[in-house]
């Protein structure tokens, strides 16, 4: 008899660090273990450190460093050859990985669809020749984490759809913080170039008073250290490390503060307004679409100290709107985990192929069993789902379908008609309650059902 089969998804890396992007994958891959889909995390070149829960199934395809990045296509073609081919394959983050897990799969030939996870600037990787759109066309679907992204590429790639998700923010450690107005910023993040760090400190400096707690760890902190050392800002500027839970630390602060260069899912903006913090950031990608300057964060110029001091000293003063933590909060709440998790997976699901079975029945009684036997026998990977109309029949036809929805309560559902209404209109309410991307009808009496069936499966696969 056919079940329900589990689905099944590879998420492939190249590499990994201890970041957001980690961070991420990781809580994707342990909701969808949880909500039924078989996992598996696949990464090209690895050789520490952990960064998935112990749950998640990992494979570590190689701990040497590949000449070319042509070479993940065998190397992923090879894995797939020894294991299986999943039903969806998500690239990430990488374009270039939606075309190396394409051309793996055409060397299987298998059926698997493809999704490129995108969380960084197309422009940034192609900077650092990691792929561009030109890789992003390899996918069926793009998942993107910001409006420009997505619009840039319906421009580009008006073929393959782009899909705006959020990704999870996990708001148990956002604990709530009351700003105090002692003049004290924050700053979590990498401590790279691109962060522009050390603009942040200069409005400091130039600034009527205002302190900062750095809290992240990277190559520019040495520099940046001994930057606020001749500054003069020994007593203004606390570098506290890379911290688990920033937000811990956070008390006494009044905002967020964020200079980068370029921000594809600001995390940490996202994390302390759900703390009740307002955000002071450059007009990057991701950043615009967060901010409503007055409600809920202000902006300023990319790149100018000064327009950062200013705004600080003037939001001291008390001559800019104040920002309630409330307004902060409620501003983010698409992104809390479970809502943005539910969102990607049925996003997810929607890729895959599902066949909707409508048979409307009436005074049918001698004839369903063997119909609805010759459906469920079929031993099939495509998910099926049968919707049987009860049309006010006069024998026992009721009875049979309520019987068999007990046995397949997950693909099997029974709607009973409060009149008798005809075969069409049985047809026309069956379909409202259909999600496959294929609909077969099937008479109950007819003789040639496991024929039909065998057909349409025939069709889907190709």
């Amino acid at each position: 008899m056919a079940s329900k089969r589990t689905r099944t998804l590879d998420i492939v890396v190249p590499l990994s660090g201890k970041g957001g992007v980690e961070n991420v994958i990781d809580k994707t891959a342990c909701y969808l273990m949880e909500h039924g889909w078989q996992v598996r995390v696949v990464q090209m070149v690895y050789n520490g450190p952990a960064w998935l829960s112990e749950s998640v199934p990992f494979y570590p395809l190689r701990k040497a460093k590949v000449n070319d990045i042509l070479n993940f296509i065998p190397m992923y073609a090879q894995f797939m050859g020894q294991t299986y081919a999943p039903d969806i394959a998500v690239g990430a983050p990488w374009p270039y990985m939606a075309l190396a897990v394409r051309k793996a799969l055409e060397q299987l030939d298998a059926r698997t669809k493809v999704v490129a996870w995108v969380h960084g600037p197309l422009e940034m990787y192609k900077k650092y020749e990691v792929g561009g759109a030109e890789c992003l066309g390899f996918a069926d679907k793009i998942f993107v984490l910001n409006e420009r992204t997505r619009r840039l590429l319906g421009k580009l790639l008006p073929q393959v759809p782009a899909e705006l998700v959020r990704n999870p923010v996990d708001f148990l450690k956002c604990r709530e913080i009351v700003p105090e107005h002692h003049r004290c910023l924050l700053f979590v993040g990498r401590l790279s170039e691109e962060k522009r760090v050390s603009l942040i400190l200069e409005a400091v400096a130039a600034s009527d008073g205002w302190r900062i707690k750095i809290i992240g760890n990277g190559p520019e902190r040495t520099a940046l250290e001994e930057y606020a050392r001749q500054a003069g800002l020994a007593d203004r500027v606390e570098f506290l490390g890379w911290q688990s839970n920033p937000w811990e630390h956070a008390q006494g602060v009044d905002a967020l503060v964020m200079a980068s260069e370029y921000e594809a899912f600001p995390l940490a903006a996202i994390e302390a307004m759900a703390c009740g913090l307002p955000v002071f950031s450059t007009p990057v990608d991701g950043i615009v679409e967060l901010i409503r300057p007055g409600e809920n964060g202000f902006l300023f110029e990319r790149g100018n100290s000064g327009a950062l001091a200013q705004l600080l000293d003037l939001y001291a003063q008390g001559k800019l709107p104040q920002v309630d933590g409330d307004t902060c909060r409620k501003s983010v709440q698409a992104y809390e985990a479970k809502r943005a998790l539910s969102d990607l997976t049925c996003s997810l699901e929607s890729m895959l192929d599902k066949l909707s079975v409508i048979i409307p029945c009436y005074n049918v009684s001698d004839c369903l069993t063997e119909c609805l036997e010759s459906i469920f026998s079929h031993d099939t990977d495509i998910e099926l789902e049968v919707i049987c109309v009860e049309d006010r029949s006069t024998d026992n036809t009721l009875e049979i379908l309520l019987e068999w929805e007990n046995r397949y309560p997950q693909q099997l559902m029974v709607i009973p008609l409060q009149e008798h209404c005809g075969r069409d209109k049985a047809k026309e309410v069956a379909l409202q309650y259909a999600t496959g991307n294929v609909v077969l009808y099937i008479d109950a009496n007819e003789a040639r059902a496991q024929d039909v069936m065998r057909q349409a499966l025939g069709e889907i696969c190709g």
